[in-house]
């Protein structure tokens, strides 16, 4: 399922959008819009944490006499990341000029 897919398919999905956009978001409210996407992305429900998600696919997955190689979701921690790069890129996108290493992000 592509982006625009989930956004059509799970309309509440605009709102968790909305958190891009905003120039002040939290590093928080970040993290959850990026993890309720992902979730959304995988068809996990709205109850649903990347958390469980992924123990759930790998659950069906492991019951699988034959392996496919299924992509499960990334971690939680792994979604934040994503999520953080993302708010940069759509900030930058919108002509907001943030210093990540001020958002407390680390340059390695």
């Amino acid at each position: 399922m592509k982006m625009l897919d989930v956004l059509q398919k799970h309309l509440q999905m605009l709102d968790v959008a909305t958190i891009f956009l905003q120039h002040e978001a939290t590093r928080e409210e970040i993290a959850s819009a990026g993890n309720k996407f992902l979730v959304s992305l995988y068809d996990g429900g709205v109850t649903s944490t990347l958390h469980t998600l992924r123990y759930k696919i790998f659950v069906r997955s492991a019951a699988n006499v034959k392996i496919h190689g299924a992509c499960p979701p990334p971690t939680e921690e792994a979604a934040a990341q994503h999520a953080y790069r993302t708010y940069h890129q759509v900030q930058k996108w919108v002509g907001v000029d943030k210093d990540p290493i001020n958002r407390e992000w680390t340059s390695n």
